[in-house]
């Protein structure tokens, strides 16, 4: 085979995707394990579309697709086998981006390396440090490495969630992989529907935390790790989380800015590196205008910028994005998106798998093939707001904690009049400003199948995770850096892109930076001024005038608008007419009709929460319906 050129060979970078399986008490025969992973392999074949590797034994059997984007040699090859005395093999779906620095420490303790990626770094790191190996990788990553000596998986999910992992306990074996049509390949995997998920999923249109909307299919949780025996049994670890603020800081301003402006810059240096292009998105808001200007501070070359904007009015900022680009002198290329979206819907119903209603992903799916005819690698602001409190609501939220004090609000009295037993609180008054479905609508419109959701309000779920120690505002941001970022915004970007072949790196989310920004105190975020005033400080003197200061706008689609005449007759049809979405037993049909004819006629905006309906019912006709092998073809949508 012909080799590599050298200097494709000195880093290596990919996207993947990976599947496997581990089976119980012999039950399933070899042959049928390799075929059965080849099968699952194939279905994330877009992943990494430039390879796939297969393995299997008596009782274990691990897949990989992948996109090559530095290293395209034999040494890469993926699943990799440990030839020396442990026989361990891995599959690997990430980067770890100081792999080099850890290859040298492993050399300098005797390890010999065949290949220079980071595949084989954390194969021999395991052998030396085992899963303590964790504590030093810097990256976003899922792997999992069979044992055949102890006869056990160990799996692993990145500290900020951003590649997933999945997983399923069934009959015969256990089973994971990049996504969950990967599993439904497995034979023995059920497809039944969590109505418990379900109900979250319509609080807040995605599905939260480790489950899936499958009864039986979980998520790993961002910074876990999990063991799997052949015998079948199982602990799972968590080996990291963001460290709580610090209740005095010490230095200056001046002092936060530089340390802020030197980690930002260290973690865009560390995700530039590839051997092909790395281009950038720019909505020409401050967070990926923060990336591009010191990304193209540090490049040699010009920067490609990618933007896009809607053609309705409102919903375009495509001029701000212009603006950027102009002062940083990229080489920009701006998109608009238009109704033809739409003729993607049940595509991205398939990639999403999940139940899953952020109307943002149509724009971010077709961004993402936008950009892959450009670039392979690009850089985005995604963590931003969370971490520098950046989302209005966490000043909405504030306030009301100065008026009414951390629990009773005249808001929360309206809101929670069912449940009079419990003393309503700033928890409640937060869910309620991010609900699409509120707790008086699922009261009045719930059916027998999710009925037993009711008995207390959703926010009770969430309870763990919201502390008040800090205040308002630090509880919403480490509330969502735990829940929206990981299961909405970092779900939407990675499916999005994956679906393309696209590789996309997020630079706030390195943990470096993000354990040293949750460890300052509220006002050091903001230097007591706004939302992100730490973040525009560092970087203001690299933008346009006026650049920070923009009020925070994100990529919208009108789905409300689309819900009165371009998707009217199709929600019409799946919600009212067809007898299968009444059968499901989720939501009487009579409370649909009279929300629907209330939204077009417009005496009340209910885009939001019909669009989550509609997504919910194509999500059941492709994976509960039927096998979700592929996405469902017009023919059956209409008929």
């Amino acid at each position: 085979m012909k080799r590599t050129p050298k200097k494709a060979q000195r880093l290596k970078r990919k996207m993947c995707g990976i599947s496997g399986v581990l089976t119980f008490n012999n039950r399933v025969p070899s042959p049928q394990i390799k075929q059965n992973i080849t099968k699952m392999t194939a279905r994330i074949r877009h992943r990494g579309p430039d390879g796939e590797g297969v393995w299997s034994d008596d009782c274990a059997g691990l897949g990989h697709t992948r996109l090559a984007i530095v290293d395209l040699s034999e040494h890469g090859a993926q699943p990799m086998i440990d030839e020396g005395k442990s026989g361990r093999v891995l599959t690997f779906n990430g980067e770890i981006y100081n792999h080099v620095e850890l290859r040298h420490q492993l050399e300098a303790l005797g390890h010999i390396f065949k290949g220079h990626c980071d595949t084989e770094v954390i194969l021999r790191g395991y052998t030396q440090w085992g899963p303590k190996v964790l504590s030093r990788l810097r990256g976003m990553f899922a792997f999992a490495i069979w044992d055949p000596k102890a006869r056990e998986l160990f799996m692993v999910r990145d500290r900020m969630g951003q590649k997933p992992f999945f997983y399923s306990f069934c009959e015969d074996a256990f089973v994971f992989a990049s996504e969950i049509k990967s599993l439904l390949a497995w034979p023995s995997i059920k497809r039944l529907p969590d109505y418990q998920a379900i109900d979250g999923y319509l609080s807040f249109g995605y599905t939260l935390g480790i489950k899936t909307g499958f009864e039986n299919i979980h998520r790993l949780g961002a910074g876990q790790s999990m063991v799997v025996k052949s015998d079948g049994t199982f602990h799972i670890n968590t080996y990291w989380a963001p460290p709580a603020p610090k209740s005095q800081s010490t230095g200056k301003p001046q002092d936060w800015i530089n340390e802020f402006t030197h980690l930002l810059n260290e973690s865009i240096r560390l995700r530039k590196v590839a051997d092909v292009e790395v281009g950038a998105f720019l909505s020409g808001g401050v967070d990926s205008s923060a990336v591009c200007a010191l990304l193209s501070k540090q490049n040699d070359a010009r920067l490609s910028t990618f933007s896009v904007g809607f053609a309705r009015e409102g919903y375009d900022e495509t001029d701000a994005a212009l603006s950027v680009a102009t002062h940083l002198k990229t080489k920009h290329h701006s998109y608009t998106k238009d109704d033809r979206l739409l003729k993607d819907l049940t595509k991205i119903v398939w990639h999403y798998d999940m139940p899953y209603a952020d109307s943002s992903a149509l724009v971010s799916y077709g961004l993402s093939a936008d950009i892959k005819k450009n670039v392979t690698v690009a850089l985005s602001g995604d963590g931003a707001d969370e971490l520098l409190l950046g989302y209005p609501r966490y000043e909405r939220l504030e306030a009301l904690e100065r008026e009414n004090g951390p629990h009773d609000t005249p808001l929360n009295r309206r809101r929670l009049s069912p449940f009079p037993e419990r003393k309503p609180d700033l928890l409640d008054a937060y869910v309620y400003s991010l609900e699409k479905f509120r707790e008086r609508q699922k009261m009045a419109s719930y059916e027998h199948r999710l009925l037993s959701t009711l008995k207390h309000p959703f926010s009770q779920s969430l309870r763990a995770r919201f502390d008040l120690r800090d205040g308002a505002q630090l509880a919403a941001a480490r509330l969502d850096l735990s829940s929206y970022l990981v299961d909405d915004i970092l779900v939407k970007m990675d499916i999005a892109s994956m679906a393309h072949g696209l590789e996309v790196r997020s630079p706030f989310l390195d943990h470096h930076l993000v354990e040293w920004v949750c460890q300052l105190p509220k006002h050091c975020r903001t230097l007591n001024q706004s939302p992100k005033a730490l973040l525009k400080e560092a970087i203001s003197p690299y933008l346009p005038n006026g650049i920070t200061d923009r009020a925070k706008m994100g990529f919208r689609v009108p789905v409300g608008q689309w819900l009165k005449k371009e998707l009217y007759d199709l929600a019409k049809k799946l919600l009212l007419e067809d007898e299968r979405f009444a059968a499901r037993g989720l939501l009487r049909p009579q409370f649909v009709a009279e929300m629907m004819d209330a939204h077009c006629q417009g005496v009340e905006e209910h885009g939001s929460r019909l669009w989550a309906l509609l997504m919910l019912e194509l999500w059941f006709r492709t994976f509960i319906d039927r096998d979700g092998s592929q996405p469902l073809d017009d023919a059956f949508v209409y008929n």
